[in-house]
C-alpha cells in the first residue's frame, strides 16, 4: 500500500495507517543503525533506498552482499594505512634484508 494513495483517503484513516507503521519504522531504523557500525555502505543504501533497496521489496539474495562484506572490510583496512608508513617499512626492510656481500 502506498503511503499517499491517489484516491482520496480520510485524514483519520491516513493517520491510523501511518501510526500502524511506526513500529516497523522503529525496528528498521534500529537495524540500520546496527548495520551502520559494521557495513556503512550497506546501511547507507538501505537508509537512502538506493539500488536494490529502492525497489519496494527486499533484495532477493542477501547472502550475495554478505559474501562481499569481508572483501570490503579488507579494502577499508588497506585504505586506512598511510603510504608514508608503508614506504618507511619497505625502506627499513630493504636496508636490513640486503645481502651482506652487496653492502661494502
Amino acid at each position: 500500500m502506498r503511503i499517499f494513495p491517489t484516491t482520496a483517503m480520510p485524514i483519520e484513516r491516513l493517520l491510523l495507517e501511518l501510526k500502524s507503521r511506526q513500529a516497523d519504522l522503529d525496528v528498521r531504523r534500529a537495524l540500520v543503525a546496527k548495520l551502520d557500525k559494521r557495513r556503512a555502505f550497506m546501511a547507507a543504501a538501505i537508509r537512502n533506498r538506493t539500488g536494490a533497496h529502492g525497489r519496494g521489496e527486499p533484495p532477493r539474495d542477501p547472502a550475495r552482499f554478505l559474501d562481499l562484506a569481508p572483501a570490503n572490510d579488507e579494502l577499508d583496512r588497506r585504505a586506512s594505512v598511510s603510504l608514508e608508513a608503508l614506504q618507511s617499512k619497505s625502506d627499513k626492510f630493504s636496508r636490513t634484508a640486503s645481502p651482506r656481500h652487496l653492502s661494502a
